[in-house]
């Protein structure tokens, strides 16, 4: 299982620089996703709260500070951050059963009076038993990351943010003995083309997988860049934490350091 946690990013592992940046993808503008967050330069992030932002356990070496507020990684109107704590799941790292997900709390609220910042709306139990996240419905995941994929070096991520749209396959579909062969836990979810040629990639990891909610047509947030095979290679999907099955650990979360996860902020 070692060698598949390729979006563990830049750990020392000869499968590191294989994931995390958006492959055959196209620019994305702020506006249009603005709670995307960059976690040190180094990893993605979503903003769920005005002074919360989800991403994976395995970025925690750059648990010191996160940008947001522009499409250009290095534009002056990107606003940073400090982060005063981060929670990092309980069950992270226990074995092949990744719990990869982390919180981190600011130091100070972000201001979201402009209505150009504000937080995405987490999918749960409920949202999940509708069917709104099944096998077959279009997701986009962001990010930062890599747009070519080359495992020989180590490069520095995209400037512009991406976004490509990817189909949700199903556990059992990643799981085949061609694909994943049983690696993909029922606490997460795979995405991506068969055929591959478009995923998430080095530097994009913690990034967020969004779908559309049909009946309120509010983007919400199903997944997580976490770890995979390469970057869009056949039959090797991105894989994803599942937010629907940490959403009550999230809530529970926030709640014990009294700053209730509001529904969505629009």
């Amino acid at each position: 299982m070692k060698q598949l946690f390729v979006m563990a990013m830049i750990i020392c592992s000869t499968w590191a620089s294989a994931t995390d940046n958006i492959i055959g993808g196209e620019d994305a503008r702020i506006e249009d996703w603005p709670f995307m967050v960059s976690v040190n330069k180094q990893c993605g992030g979503s903003l769920i709260h005005p002074q919360w932002v989800m991403t994976v356990a395995h970025c925690s070496q750059y648990f010191q500070k996160i940008f947001i507020g522009s499409h250009h990684l290095y534009s002056s109107n990107m606003v940073q951050y400090e982060i005063e704590k981060a929670f990092i799941h309980p069950d992270y790292g226990d074995g092949e059963e990744g719990h990869d997900i982390a919180l981190l709390n600011l130091k100070r609220p972000i201001d979201l009076q402009a209505g150009a910042i504000y937080p995405v709306r987490l999918a749960d139990a409920q949202f999940e038993a509708r069917g709104h996240q099944s096998p077959g419905t279009l997701a986009t995941v962001l990010g930062w990351g890599l747009t070519t994929y080359d495992s020989d070096q180590y490069p520095v991520p995209w400037p512009y943010l991406q976004r490509v749209d990817i189909p949700i396959v199903s556990n059992e579909i990643a799981n085949a003995p061609d694909s994943y062969n049983g690696e993909v836990k029922e606490n997460m979810l795979a995405a991506g083309l068969e055929e591959g040629g478009k995923d998430a990639c080095q530097h994009d990891s913690g990034g967020p997988l969004v779908v559309r909610d049909p009946e309120t047509r509010e983007l919400v947030q199903v997944g997580i860049v976490a770890w995979g095979i390469g970057c869009a290679l056949p039959l090797k999907y991105g894989i994803y934490t599942r937010v629907s099955h940490y959403a009550e650990w999230v809530r529970s979360t926030l709640n014990a350091e009294n700053q209730n996860l509001p529904r969505a902020i629009r």
